[in-house]
């Protein structure tokens, strides 16, 4: 029996993600925006489990299974999709509230993309002057120096706010960019980091990727800046390469980048295929995106980068 598409789509819509995690025995916390937990999926010791209630989709930084309401349901309860459906939809679970459509933040100013250029600068003095970062990347495979240079790596080892004037006024931009938190501590503290870049070629965003995982058991290891996603690493390559590799993260990019292979450019996570991506694309002409993220069951982006462009 054939599953109707209608009804599908109103479980994926229809069944708040959250309260099926929690019905099924997890703990979960909030951080920021998202939700963690210990993953179920695999002997989890530190709350690798994200969930996105927003977006009504969960992703396991540790095992990397992700997907929707419906996916967590085959494999929690170890059924196949359609059984999935019918008990989501036989379930009476707490149905989501629809919650307003947020209004998009405006694009950057100059002004602001003037000092997050020079907050990108002050990263990547850091980068080279204390050698953790590296040394993480290293670890990873990645220790090209062109390569690493040619992006502008970056290190917030803590050294930022000591060089900062006391000037109120900064600070509150700083923290309207999102570089500091609203207790006006880093963001990216203990992150390698990355620029991402717009169209025009300055820093729209900044990728961070903790070096330490053991830090802050349950914290995101991928960072961006808060608010909307801007800017594109390693953009230039869609403008040279008719063929695009689209990877889950900045570092699987890099590692790309350093074994010689340079059309690719990074989404922002496996749910992370941004409007950015699609046009800039298509602007340049691309002709073939090649989907290579981990071994997971997530395909909602793989489905829509292959639709959309």
């Amino acid at each position: 029996m054939t599953i109707e598409k209608e009804k599908i789509e109103a479980v994926k819509r229809g069944v708040d993600l959250l309260a099926l995690v929690q019905s099924r025995g997890i703990d979960v916390k909030q951080n920021g925006k998202g939700w963690f937990g210990l993953c179920p999926f695999h002997d989890d010791k530190n709350p690798s489990l994200s969930i996105n209630p927003d977006k009504n989709l969960w992703q396991c930084f540790g095992c990397g299974a992700a997907g929707d309401v419906i996916r967590f349901v085959e494999l929690f309860d170890r059924v196949d999709f359609k059984e999935a459906v019918k008990r989501l939809s036989d379930n009476g679970l707490q149905a989501r509230t629809p919650k307003p459509k947020p209004t998009p933040d405006p694009p950057l100013s100059a002004k602001q993309k003037k000092l997050l250029a020079r907050v990108v600068a002050f990263y990547h003095t850091a980068f080279g002057e204390d050698p953790r970062a590296r040394q993480y990347l290293e670890t990873r495979g990645i220790a090209d120096k062109s390569v690493l240079s040619a992006h502008t790596a970056g290190f917030a080892n803590g050294t930022l706010l000591n060089v900062l004037p006391d000037d109120g006024e900064l600070i509150g931009q700083l923290k309207g960019l999102g570089i500091l938190n609203q207790r006006g501590k880093e963001h990216f503290y203990g992150c390698v980091t990355f620029p991402l870049y717009d169209a025009n070629g300055n820093p729209a965003g900044i990728y961070g990727r903790r070096i330490d995982d053991a830090a802050k058991p349950g914290c995101a290891r991928h960072l961006y800046l808060t608010g909307q996603r801007l800017g594109l690493f390693n953009r230039q390559a869609a403008r040279a390469h008719k063929q695009i590799i689209l990877t889950e993260s900045v570092i699987d990019s890099l590692t790309l980048l350093c074994a010689g292979i340079h059309n690719t450019i990074p989404a922002y996570g496996t749910n992370g295929v941004t409007g950015d991506h699609l046009a800039w694309f298509k602007q340049c002409g691309v002709e073939t995106v090649h989907v290579c993220f981990d071994a997971d069951d997530s395909n909602i982006d793989r489905v829509k980068v292959r639709n959309q462009h």
